[in-house]
């Protein structure tokens, strides 16, 4: 929608922020496929950006109309004018490239193009929704640096749904990219407790000493990238289910959205507990470096894999969490079999979890 030549936009107004060396033509990854589900229409509603260090992805002659619009509209961050979209001739776009997977080059441009389009509209949103994974979940953290620093923009509420937040070596002395500004009313985050490689430390925001914005944190096992590829595991899937339950609930609407009951979410935790060695091995060798230290209260118990999978399990089966917290006496021992024989035939994976843990026999 257009007013003299200006945007008008809705009240809800999305971003997407891809990873290094990943863009809108990763639809197997989880930023990228939100935008693709998005409702409306992009620069109106949403909007998608590149990460920095990707390049547009060849598509064949026998290539969808989405592929091939895909493909047109990707751009390596920093080859382009973030303002006119015009290229950028005095830089090659393999050395742009380069400097995008070392240090993140391209993101400030991300940053400009974004507030570029912001300040091109008539009306502007009310509310900002972002979501982004490792350095471009970082540049939400910078978007919304930028947004309060505009008095244009200072006023518009801002909601952050980040996975993995990664900067990159040389970026921790920024605080654009390692705190959360005061127009950030909720932060979510996905953290990944087994990424062991250096070059993937996170940026960990203290709930403790960010009293503003409501924050809620999901510590999952698993590597750095192992969270937003929803088709591939468990921890992805749930991942996905997150972002959309958080999009959906702060105002963006999703075509097709992701929908699991407590049921399903146990199921999928309890095959990554089956599975959680696996899981384990996802972030490197025990010798790259030490695991990521996080303040998961469930990390080294023996069933529940965060906060997230207890509350879901005392929800759809609090009879056995009972049994669980309390031990079971003479009194509730026929309630509790029969509870479990119930598990059994309603949620078998996570019965086959509890038999292979011991906790049931």
């Amino acid at each position: 929608m257009q007013c003299e030549g200006r945007l008008l936009m809705p009240g809800v107004f999305s971003i997407y922020n891809c990873g290094t060396n990943f863009n809108r033509q990763n639809l197997d990854e989880t930023v990228a496929d939100l935008a693709r589900r998005t409702s409306g229409s992009e620069n109106r509603d949403w909007m998608i950006n590149d990460g920095p260090g990707s390049a547009p992805h060849r598509v064949g002659k026998s290539a969808t109309a989405m592929d091939r619009r895909l493909a047109a509209q990707a751009k390596t961050p920093g080859t382009f004018d973030p303002v006119t979209g015009r290229p950028n001739s005095w830089l090659p776009s393999f050395i742009t490239r380069g400097l995008g997977l070392a240090d993140g080059y391209g993101w400030e441009q991300n940053v400009e193009h974004t507030m570029a389009l912001l300040n091109a509209t008539v009306d502007l949103p009310e509310t900002i929704n972002m979501v982004g994974w490792s350095r471009g979940a970082i540049t939400c953290f910078m978007i919304a640096h930028a947004l309060l620093a505009n008095p244009g923009t200072s006023g518009i509420e801002v909601n952050i749904f980040a996975f993995d937040p990664v900067p990159g070596p040389g970026n921790f002395h920024d605080p654009n990219k390692v705190t959360l500004p005061g127009n950030v009313v909720r932060y979510t985050a996905v953290v990944q407790e087994d990424e062991r490689h250096w070059i993937f430390k996170p940026t960990l925001i203290n709930a403790a000493s960010t009293p503003g914005p409501q924050t809620r944190f999901y510590y999952m096992p698993g590597g750095h990238s192992t969270a937003v590829f929803r088709s591939k595991n468990e921890v992805g899937l749930i991942g996905a289910y997150l972002a959309h339950d958080f999009l959906e609930q702060n105002g963006t609407r999703l075509v097709n959205r992701i929908h699991l009951s407590p049921r399903d979410i146990c199921e999928l935790y309890a095959k990554i507990r089956l599975d959680i060695a696996q899981y384990h091995a996802l972030g490197g060798g025990a010798l790259v470096q030490q695991k990521r230290v996080v303040p998961n209260r469930f990390q080294d118990t023996g069933y529940f894999i965060n906060d997230h999978h207890a509350s879901e399990f005392r929800r759809m089966f609090p009879q056995i969490w009972t049994a669980l917290e309390r031990g079971v006496t003479v009194s509730n021992r026929v309630q509790f079999e029969n509870a479990l024989k119930t598990l059994h035939y309603t949620a078998p994976t996570t019965y086959a979890s509890l038999e292979k843990t011991g906790i049931v026999n």
